[in-house]
């Protein structure tokens, strides 16, 4: 598992089926999709999207669309997984703390 610490880090996996979970973040939203890689030896894969989260300062931010591609012959292995994140963007609270002087 990458998580977000080593998001642009390679993987190497043995060949098999995976259920990945692909997670796009953009500001408060977040679009969460499954997807089945069948890997194959010797390959090497990589994600790929689409999406109209932040695209605009008023994007509609409705869908991101996931699959996989070979890296070698860039032909997708994997048909498009649409994500719809929530309707309304999560909140994060920053706590300020003013003292008196």
């Amino acid at each position: 598992m990458a998580g977000l610490a080593g998001w642009n880090q390679p993987l190497v996996m043995p060949a098999g089926s995976y259920e990945l979970q692909l997670v796009y973040r953009m500001g408060g939203h977040q679009a969460t999709a499954p997807i089945t890689l069948n890997a194959q030896a010797g390959h090497a894969y990589q994600i790929q999207f689409i999406t109209d989260i932040g695209t605009t300062y008023f994007s509609p931010s409705t869908y991101v669309d996931f699959w996989i591609e070979d890296q070698q012959t860039h032909q997708p292995v994997t048909g498009v997984v649409r994500a719809e994140p929530p309707k309304v963007p999560s909140t994060v609270y920053v706590p300020i703390v003013i003292q008196k002087s």
